[in-house]
């Protein structure tokens, strides 16, 4: 089994890297202006927001008064804080990293603003190593260094760390020194925890993550574990997390080519009514998009993000491309009671996991709202509908197929499937196919008469009229057994109005074709 690596990648810099590739493929550069900071204003105040390299060597951090930063250097070269674009080239990068591994996830807000989540990605570098190296440790560290430099040449400052979990990682990237891998003696602060917490924990004497390891769970618990921080950021969460001791859920980015839509609140969800409607708004956000791009989706999965950090994953899929946004809610809000939100959800994610071009439709001429989407195939809904349910994973189609054996005369196709054209049939077949066929006792004059009777279930049955035969040769490039077998087929009625459909085995002439036993395949 491979073990879980995570790969935390830190930008110090990002904002003040990212305006100085802006600018330089713009202008080629800031020859005369080379210290670059950025600045936001909060309430009557201008604070750095943040500093490139050089400007943070100079001693300027973020959170410093502009004011005073120009006073100190007054060459500095000061740009408005723009975190969405921050948070748009992010995603450029993190789509850039998945060259590299397979998973790629943002940092979460720190903060709860918008700003403080574009400063690091996680990536996933399980069973990346052999990629590298054949040993895992110099492999790793040959992953991460190839990182460094490839991002080194774009012009990016950027620091990196692996280990087991993400609190982990994180903790090493930001905290640790080059190629530490033992997190315990770093500052609580590399748990994130918030500087009040860390404060509070400094004035007890626990200023190391190995303080805290080594200290009982009960006295921490008792201290800590009432104490509830806003998104479940409490000191034995983030230590538990670290040690891996619990799971920490990543907001893995989608694979590239899917859309997805992902929603945060900030008041759990604990009722039916709450989540359907936020699968409501997530599904209006993909339908919108599928038919911006003419596509429908063929799959979805809905992943549930609780309090407790704990997921819950539905998948389904459609019978035809669908980009109905009433429709795709619907296939997930009727099953509302299969998913337990426990504390309550805090994150719903939808994506497309499959999807197609949806065929184009003409919209009636007089039609009052030409937005509405349209359904050339109505059964496509019932089968989504009926597919879902419990005990109806079963459904099929039955389809027709050229053959004269009437058992290979059809196949199963699944629900969803579109079904062809079927063949031409020349001769008329029973409603009810018995399959196996079921043998009957029968009296009939040889070669080719038709029975007089017949015994089937312990009933006798008279035949009154009969049309026959209909001779079917077995089918050689089947089955090596077939070569020279034959079925005589009749089509008989009883004194009761009855209609059987009967066959016997063999020509009644050569002993080869058959054993001349009489079975009954069919009813009418």
């Amino acid at each position: 089994m491979t073990t879980s690596r995570i790969l935390s990648l830190w930008l110090p810099h990002w904002p003040t890297d990212r305006l100085r590739r802006a600018l330089r493929r713009s202008s080629g550069g800031l020859p005369d202006r080379p210290v670059l900071i950025t600045a936001h204003r909060i309430g009557s105040r201008r604070l750095i927001a943040a500093t490139c390299p050089r400007a943070a060597a100079l001693g300027l951090h973020p959170g410093l008064s502009v004011t005073e930063a120009q006073a100190r250097h007054p060459g500095l070269a000061i740009t408005e804080a723009d975190p969405e674009a921050d948070r748009h080239a992010l995603l450029g990068l993190a789509r850039w990293c998945l060259g590299l591994t397979p998973g790629v996830a943002l940092t979460p807000v720190e903060n709860g603003s918008n700003d403080a989540c574009a400063d690091g990605l996680w990536l996933d570098a399980s069973g990346c190593a052999p990629l590298y190296a054949p040993d895992q440790p110099a492999a790793e560290d040959r992953l991460r260094r190839t990182l460094l430099a490839r991002l080194a040449r774009l012009g990016i400052a950027a620091r990196a760390a692996i280990a087991d979990t993400p609190g982990a990682a994180h903790a090493l990237a930001r905290h640790g020194a080059p190629g530490q891998t033992d997190p315990l003696p770093l500052p609580v602060a590399a748990l994130r925890l918030d500087a009040t917490t860390c404060d509070r924990l400094d004035r007890l004497g626990l200023s190391r993550i190995g303080d805290l390891a080594t200290l009982p769970r009960a006295p921490l618990e008792r201290r800590f574990g009432r104490n509830r921080l806003a998104a479940g950021r409490t000191v034995l969460l983030r230590l538990d997390q670290l040690l891996g001791r619990v799971r920490e859920p990543l907001p893995w980015l989608p694979p590239p080519g899917r859309i997805a839509a992902r929603l945060h609140v900030f008041d759990p969800l604990v009722t039916a009514e709450g989540l359907a409607r936020a699968i409501d708004a997530l599904a209006t956000d993909i339908a919108t998009r599928l038919r911006a791009a003419g596509e429908g989706a063929l799959g979805l999965e809905l992943r549930l993000e609780r309090c407790d950090n704990t997921t819950q994953t539905r998948r389904l899929g459609l019978a035809a491309p669908n980009a109905d946004a009433a429709h795709l809610a619907k296939l997930f809000t009727t099953r509302l009671d299969e998913l337990d939100p426990g504390e309550g959800v805090e994150t719903l994610c939808l994506t497309v996991c499959r999807r197609a071009r949806r065929a184009a439709h003409q919209h009636a001429v007089l039609m009052a709202d030409t937005s509405q989407e349209a359904h050339p195939d109505p059964i496509c809904d019932l089968i989504d509908t009926l597919s879902h349910r419990p005990g109806l994973h079963a459904l099929w189609r039955p389809r027709l197929r050229e053959s004269d054996v009437p058992e290979r005369a059809f196949q199963r196709l699944p629900a969803h499937m579109p079904i062809p054209a079927s063949p031409a049939r020349a001769w008329p077949r029973p409603t009810r196919l018995i399959d196996p066929p079921c043998p009957v006792q029968a009296i009939a004059e040889l070669p080719d008469a038709a029975p007089a009777q017949f015994v089937w279930q312990g009933r006798r049955h008279r035949i009154r009229c009969a049309d026959g035969p209909e001779r079917i040769a077995g089918e050689w490039w089947q089955r090596d057994g077939e070569r020279r077998a034959v079925r005589d087929y009749f089509r008989v009625e009883d004194t009761d109005g009855h209609r059987f459909w009967l066959f016997r085995r063999g020509d009644g002439q050569l002993c080869e074709t058959g054993d001349l036993r009489w079975f009954l395949h069919g009813i009418f």
